[in-house]
C-alpha cells in the first residue's frame, strides 16, 4: 500500500508597521502605517479521477506568507494559497497539535476543504488611533500559521485487478491497456507496490491495478474488484500460484491470459498471447463490455434534498482554567491573537492589550475568579502580569 506523510503549514501573516506621514506640504500628517497581508492557507481538493498521487508533492509544504504593510496606508499583499489534489482512490487522515489522526470525509457539495488557515495580517499603527491616542507608536505583528500532519493512504479499490506469476508481463499488460509508464524489467520482483492505470472509453472510466504477486498483502484489492485478470506462463493442469489466486478470487469473474505454450484447445475466458500484443488487448477489451455497461457515466450529479438549517450556537470567546500549580490559564481566539502579536514590552501596546481584554469581559471574569493586579496569567504560552 502506498502511504505518504506530509506536514503542511499555512503562511504567517505580514506585520503591520509604525509610520508617521511626513511630507513637504503635510508636516504633521499623523500615523499612516499599513496592515500586513494575510498568510496563504492550505487546502485539500478532492478530484473525481482515479490516479496515482502526484509525485511532485513534497513532504513539507509551506504556504506563502503575507507581506508586511507599507507607509502611506498601503497594505501588504496576501500570500498565495496551496492546494493539495487528492484522487478519489486515496483517503486522507489529519492530525493537529499532536492529536490522533482522523479521516477527512469527502463532501458531495464541496470538493475543497481548508485544513490550515493562514495567519492574520497584523495591523499598522493607523488602526490603533483613538480620541485619546492620536499618534500610536506601536503596531501588531502577523499571526503565525497553523501546522497539520497528513497521512495519505491508497484505498484498496480497483475495478479490474491484474495478478500473476513473477516476470510474466503483468505490468506490461497494464501499460498496454492504460498507456501508463510503470516500471518493467526482465527480472523478478519488479513490482513492489500497486501500480494504477485508467482505461477510458467515452464517459466511462475503469480503474486497473497491477498488484505484486504476494497476494496475502493485497486481498482487499481482489475482494473489491469486479474482474480479475490472471496472467500465467503455461496452461498446466497443476499451477500452485493459479490455484492460490483462484482461492482468493472466489465468486469473482476471472479472465486467464496464457503467455507461452502451444494452443491445443481454446478454453472459455482464456486468451493466448503476449501481454504487449495488440490482439491480446483487443480480446481483453471485449471482456470489459459487461463492466462498461454497468459503469456508464460514473460522474453522477449530486441531488440536494430539502433540509432545515441547523442552529449555529456562539462559541465561548475564551476559557479560564487552573493548572496543578494553581496558575490561571486563558485560551481563546481573541486573547491568543493579541497576546501573540502585540509587543507587550511596549507600554502603548500593553495598554491596548488590557483595554481589549476589558472590552471582551475577560478582565472582569478573571477578577471574579480571584485574580488581582500583577498576578501572573498564562495566555498563548506567555506569562503576563495582569492589570485589571
Amino acid at each position: 500500500m502506498k502511504k505518504l506523510i506530509i506536514r503542511a503549514r499555512s503562511g504567517k501573516g505580514g506585520n503591520g508597521i509604525v509610520s508617521l506621514k511626513r511630507s513637504y506640504k503635510v508636516p504633521l500628517g499623523g500615523p499612516d502605517g499599513g496592515n500586513g497581508g494575510n498568510g496563504g492557507s492550505v487546502y485539500l481538493e478532492f478530484i473525481e479521477k482515479t490516479q496515482d498521487i502526484d509525485k511532485k508533492i513534497k513532504n513539507y509544504i509551506i504556504a506563502e506568507p503575507g507581506n508586511d504593510g507599507e507607509p502611506n496606508n498601503k497594505n501588504g499583499k496576501a500570500g498565495n494559497d496551496v492546494i493539495i489534489k487528492i484522487p478519489k482512490n486515496y483517503k486522507v487522515l489529519i492530525s493537529k497539535n499532536g492529536e490522533d489522526y482522523n479521516e477527512i470525509p469527502r463532501q458531495a457539495e464541496k470538493n475543497k476543504i481548508k485544513i490550515a488557515k493562514g495567519g492574520q495580517g497584523g495591523w499598522g499603527n493607523k488602526k490603533f488611533v483613538l480620541p485619546t491616542r492620536r499618534t500610536p507608536r506601536f503596531s501588531q505583528n502577523g499571526q503565525d500559521g497553523e501546522e497539520v500532519s497528513l497521512s495519505i493512504l491508497q484505498k484498496p479499490t480497483a475495478d479490474i485487478v491484474i495478478v500473476g506469476e513473477e516476470n510474466v508481463g503483468k505490468t506490461t499488460l497494464l501499460n498496454n491497456l492504460t498507456g501508463t509508464s510503470a516500471k518493467v524489467a526482465p527480472y523478478k520482483g519488479t513490482t513492489q507496490t500497486v501500480n494504477l492505470g485508467v482505461y477510458q472509453e467515452g464517459k466511462t472510466v475503469l480503474t486497473i491495478a497491477d498488484i505484486p504477486n504476494n497476494l496475502n498483502n493485497y486481498t482487499e484489492f481482489i475482494q473489491e474488484a469486479k474482474l480479475i485478470v490472471l496472467v500465467s506462463g503455461l496452461l498446466a493442469s497443476k499451477n500452485l500460484f493459479v490455484e492460490k489466486a483462484q482461492d482468493f478470487a472466489i465468486n469473482k469473474k476471472i479472465i486467464r491470459i496464457v503467455t507461452s505454450g502451444a494452443v491445443k484447445k481454446q478454453k472459455k475466458n482464456t486468451i493466448y498471447g503476449q501481454t504487449n500484443d495488440v490482439v491480446t488487448k483487443s480480446l481483453l477489451v471485449e471482456f470489459f463490455i459487461d463492466i462498461l455497461k454497468n459503469n456508464i457515466d460514473k460522474k453522477t450529479k449530486h441531488v440536494s434534498s430539502i433540509s432545515t438549517k441547523t442552529p449555529v450556537y456562539k462559541k465561548n470567546k475564551y476559557l479560564i482554567s487552573i493548572d496543578d500549580k494553581g496558575r490561571k490559564h486563558v485560551s481563546g481566539g481573541t486573547p491568543n491573537l493579541f497576546a501573540q502579536t502585540l509587543d507587550l514590552s511596549n507600554s502603548e501596546a500593553r495598554y491596548e492589550f488590557f483595554r481589549r481584554m476589558r472590552l471582551l469581559g475577560l478582565s472582569r471574569d478573571l477578577s471574579k475568579s480571584g485574580i488581582k493586579d500583577n498576578d501572573l496569567v498564562c495566555v498563548a504560552g506567555k506569562e503576563i502580569r495582569w492589570r485589571l
